[in-house]
């Protein structure tokens, strides 16, 4: 059972990143906005360079947005040097705003603007100085602060990490909030699914710190005597254990054919039995049912991964950090065709590696994809040096690891395990009888997150 928990945990982490971005199975085509930015950017990742997301939400602004930056000068290292790229990112939101975002800098060095950062309700926090020569460290107090005003909302981020990796997810997020401040996810339910209240307790604290502005809600179809209601943001379907009927997927089809977004976290397998040696059997969800008339099957198989994360397992009464092939660990790729994720795609902007654990492979079929009427990616290929077992059986983890070097030798073909559609898709039942909500063609969503 921890085991399994570990795993929904996991998973859930990385829903709470989907649903910052807002990245669905069905999303809004991003629109390339014509560059005037010029800076070069030579870091590994374009740590420094804003994203095709963050260029769209500032488009999108219909009202002067005010950011000020509250800053003790002269930090100590390595956060010296935190001033001069914030400043260099500001600088791009100001480029990319539309004349409309404005950025003003408080350098906190004497009373009158230590005041006046205590008067917009920014607090000092504590850095460790460390001085190498004298072989001590102590504790310096600093102003990490900035503010947003936009319209009649205001926001703070009362202390910015040093390294501002990561910052722009931040304040994109501030930003969408004060945008779009009513912004609710569904979560598919009804069929023993992954939902907040069900596996991921921490997701409502993750969403108020990071200042998302989102809010969740329950989604139940009824054995499809339901509508998927029009005023939620996407729909998250999460590791469903039981069989979606075909009127509840004729539902969600129809809120695909109405500009709606989706987002299926599911493998083609379920686990059950110990948690070191669970039974894999073949999942019963039938969302084939929805995804291989676009192009995509969502097979019945497990993926064991030499590249993967460790965790720790109890062995004999000994607990001790292991790697658990079970859960691949996937890098950013390299190469359009290679393994990895995509780190230039919304879903995984940017991040060094995922772990999906307990993932299933996924069949493309080119031809499909094309007809779907959207633009397809495959965003997530596992390493070389896995393998795919199928069927039912055991995943025991004391009889892999020690046969492994042998089992993950030779490099194979890497395993498709994430894609997404983009745009317009066309109904997955259009070659049936119509449910109620269905349509020919999905029209492209207008409201983007």
């Amino acid at each position: 059972m921890e085991r399994r928990q570990q795993a929904r945990v996991q998973s859930g982490a990385f829903v709470a990143i989907m649903i910052a971005s807002m990245v669905f199975v069905n999303l809004l085509a991003v629109k390339v906005l014509r560059a005037h930015w010029f800076r070069k950017d030579l870091t590994a990742r374009q740590l420094y360079t804003l994203s095709q997301g963050t260029t769209r939400v500032l488009g999108s602004l219909t009202d002067s947005l005010s950011i000020t930056v509250y800053w003790t000068p002269d930090q100590p290292a390595p956060a010296n040097d935190d001033e001069r790229l914030i400043r260099e990112q500001m600088d791009q939101y100001v480029a990319f705003g539309n004349g409309r975002v404005e950025v003003r800098y408080v350098r906190t060095d004497n009373d009158d603007r230590n005041g006046e950062a205590s008067r917009a309700n920014c607090t000092k926090r504590a850095l460790q100085v460390v001085d190498s020569r004298a072989g001590d460290a102590r504790m310096q107090e600093v102003y990490r602060c900035i503010t947003f005003s936009y319209g009649t909302k205001t926001e703070r981020m009362d202390f910015v990490p040093p390294g501002i990796e990561g910052l722009e997810y931040s304040v994109t997020s501030i930003i969408k909030k004060m945008r779009d401040p009513e912004r609710t996810i569904g979560f598919l339910t009804g069929h023993d699914e992954v939902t907040p209240e069900n596996g991921m307790p921490y997701l409502s604290r993750f969403i108020t710190e990071e200042h998302l502005g989102y809010t969740t809600r329950t989604v139940d179809l009824r054995a499809g005597a339901e509508d998927v209601p029009n005023d939620i943001k996407g729909l998250i379907i999460m590791q469903p254990q039981r069989a979606i009927t075909e009127p509840e997927l004729r539902r969600i089809n129809g809120y695909l054919m109405r500009g709606g977004a989706v987002a299926i976290f599911a493998a083609g397998i379920t686990q059950s039995g110990r948690d070191i040696n669970p039974t894999i059997a073949r999942a019963e969800h039938g969302l084939n049912t929805l995804l291989t008339p676009y192009g995509v099957t969502l097979n019945a198989d497990l993926v064991l991964d030499a590249q993967a994360s460790p965790s720790l397992q109890e062995i004999e009464g000994q607990r001790l950090q292991l790697p658990m092939p079970i859960y691949p660990m996937v890098g950013a790729r390299r190469e359009d065709d290679g393994p990895g994720i995509d780190a230039s795609h919304p879903a995984f902007f940017r991040l060094p590696y995922v772990n999906v654990p307990f993932v299933s492979t996924l069949t493309v079929d080119a031809a499909k994809t094309r007809e779907s009427g959207a633009r397809f990616s495959i965003l997530g290929r596992t390493s070389p040096r896995s393998v795919v077992q199928s069927g039912t059986f055991e995943a025991d983890l004391e009889q892999i690891l020690p046969r492994a070097r042998t089992m993950f030798a030779n490099e194979r073909t890497p395993s498709v395990v994430a894609v997404a559609w983009e745009g317009q898709l066309r109904s997955a039942f259009s070659g049936s009888a119509p449910a109620q909500a269905d349509g020919g063609v999905a029209p492209a969503a207008n409201n983007p997150p």
